[in-house]
């Protein structure tokens, strides 16, 4: 899916060449705004959750807005900071349906993300479309709740408890769990190829984007924990989905070996 992100005002400037021409291609400094999160007591994983989550879903192509990670002198100001669609044409919430009938494919991808990175929170604010009613366009965000969750010095332990489980939502033993998508979906072609393609998550990239939050949000041992819960995360998936299949109540014709390659 295409990523294409309205921008809210832009300046055009010539630019010499060397030798003192003028470049006959316009160039343009572009203005956009974004919306930054700090961690905080109630939230210390924010900047890891949000960075390693953000850049899985960009890795697999799924429709996540730019991103970045800013910061002043030190990483106590350190924030997670992501396109804001605040302006004249913000996006609405979306639908559920009418979002998951228009993008069924694109949706049972944020399923199969979601159960890779163990996110307990996808509702329909924080998936922004275009339309509610008929959309040509989404994005989702907001990975707070992901990975080690939001209680301090719990990370590790919480990613332990996430192991057998899809972490999204496993009916009524987890009231804090929620996925308005999981429900709908009723394609398991499309569902086995989003497990191929997480399984081809590179053993170097997981580990890069973890490592990047050493120091920076987690200690080195939540660091080792993390790349090898993502890596045992990405082997095992198609098992673990069909462990749970119970949660997925409009696909009926199940494989034996969902993602095998």
């Amino acid at each position: 899916m295409l990523n294409i992100y309205p921008y809210k005002s832009r300046r055009t400037f010539a630019s010499v060449r060397r030798g003192g021409g003028i470049n006959v291609d316009r160039t343009y400094v572009v203005k956009t705004e974004a919306i930054g999160k700090s961690p905080s007591e109630e939230s210390p994983y924010l900047l890891a959750n949000e960075w390693i989550s953000s850049s899985i879903a960009q890795f697999l192509r799924l429709p996540v807005p730019p991103f970045a990670l800013v910061r002043k002198k030190s990483k106590k100001t350190g924030m997670f900071i992501s396109y804001s669609f605040d302006g004249d044409s913000t996006p609405d919430d979306a639908e559920p349906q009418p979002l998951y009938d228009a993008f069924p494919n694109e949706c049972t991808g944020v399923v199969v993300l979601d159960i890779l990175i163990a996110n307990c929170d996808r509702n329909s604010g924080n998936i922004k479309v275009d339309k509610p009613s008929a959309p040509k366009a989404f994005y989702v965000f907001d990975h707070e709740r992901s990975l080690f969750y939001v209680h301090a010095k719990d990370g590790a332990s919480h990613l332990k408890s996430r192991e057998d489980r899809l972490g999204v939502t496993d009916g009524h033993d987890s009231v804090d769990e929620w996925h308005c998508l999981v429900e709908l979906v009723d394609n398991v072609e499309f569902m086995h190829d989003w497990v191929v393609k997480v399984q081809s998550l590179p053993d170097w990239f997981i580990d890069d984007v973890c490592e990047e939050m050493w120091k920076v949000s987690i200690t080195r041992p939540e660091c080792d924990d993390v790349k090898a819960f993502l890596k045992r995360r990405r082997d095992k998936i198609g098992r673990l989905i069909l462990k749970n299949k119970q949660r997925f109540p409009k696909i009926s014709n199940w494989p034996l070996f969902l993602g095998a390659k």
